[in-house]
């Protein structure tokens, strides 16, 4: 059990916490201006010397040492953590209220602390008396979304964590659930990278049986959509037939009434001829329209001879 004091949910009412109360500040005042009057106030004058073997020590914060998951195991338990999806990305709020999953458990249950002053809150910036502010002695922040990494443990509400979540082409679809993406953020913001290249496909296929989807199931404006990358990723070059034969039996007879259908196998690829003089040898590059043509003019040409 934490000895740590818990505090509310509530951001707003933690703030308060670095508020007296108008009733105890004028009680400090009563109680100073008396001391002053009877020349006994020892806040007046700083004679204390300190000693020199905190020195090294006095500087460092202990927001900036311990990071929030640490904090949150110091003060919840073995295995607690940061519960990163409490802040929808926004963790300019984790100054007054650090949300801690509890420890061994995967149902999204949160205790509520104070973090350490300095804990860091943005790109420079930390928290100080429950708000967060710029600040020299805060590091720099690339992705203010994704200010402490993935969650360290098993990802609240599931069974695993973040690599084996999305450890394969076949699961990085997770990160199209919110929660996940915040979870595991920095993850999926790799994967993301990964797929700059791709329409409208952030974080690749957006289920698992797109892998080894055969090209004729792209042609479906469901599968083409729910399968983008891969579906992307095995199209054909050819204009007009991204997506290969509509017929599955398709011959070089059917590229006179049925081209449209046959497409893939009605498109001859670009093919080398090579002629040999006796001074040197030649490649010749035959456009795919000529050696359609070429079979048009053998097709009926054979069929003229047979008449």
């Amino acid at each position: 059990m934490s000895t740590y004091y818990r505090v509310s949910k509530d951001s707003s009412t933690n703030k308060k916490l670095w508020q007296f109360s108008s009733c105890s500040q004028t009680y400090f005042d009563t109680n100073i201006n008396f001391l002053n009057q009877v020349s006994n106030n020892c806040m007046a004058a700083r004679t204390a010397t300190g000693n020199d073997d905190i020195d090294p020590y006095a500087n460092d914060l202990g927001g900036q040492v311990y990071n929030p998951d640490t904090q949150c195991e110091m003060m919840q338990g073995k295995g607690s953590f940061l519960y990163r999806n409490k802040y929808e990305s926004d963790f300019s709020t984790i100054c007054s209220t650090l949300f801690c999953a509890a420890q061994g458990r995967d149902d999204g249950l949160t205790f509520p602390y104070i973090p350490w002053y300095g804990t860091t809150c943005g790109n420079g910036k930390m928290c100080q008396t429950g708000h967060c502010v710029e600040s020299p002695l805060a590091p720099p922040v690339d992705d203010e979304a994704c200010p402490y990494g993935d969650t360290p443990y098993i990802v609240p509400k599931e069974k695993s964590g973040c690599s084996d979540l999305l450890g394969s082409p076949a699961t990085t679809y997770n990160c199209y659930r919110e929660q996940i993406r915040a979870d595991c953020c920095a993850t999926c913001e790799a994967i993301k990278k990964n797929n700059r290249a791709y329409v409208d496909c952030d974080y690749g296929d957006k289920q698992s049986y797109c892998v080894g989807m055969s090209l004729q199931l792209c042609r479906n404006t469901g599968n083409l959509e729910t399968c983008c990358k891969t579906c992307q990723d095995i199209r054909l070059d050819i204009p007009g037939c991204p997506w290969g034969d509509e017929y599955t039996d398709c011959t070089m007879s059917h590229c006179i009434d049925d081209f449209s259908k046959c497409c893939q196998t009605c498109t001859p690829t670009t093919t080398a001829i090579y002629t040999t003089t006796t001074a040197k040898s030649s490649r010749v590059q035959v456009s795919p329209a000529l050696l359609f043509c070429l079979f048009l003019y053998q097709f009926y040409s054979g069929i003229m001879s047979i008449c």
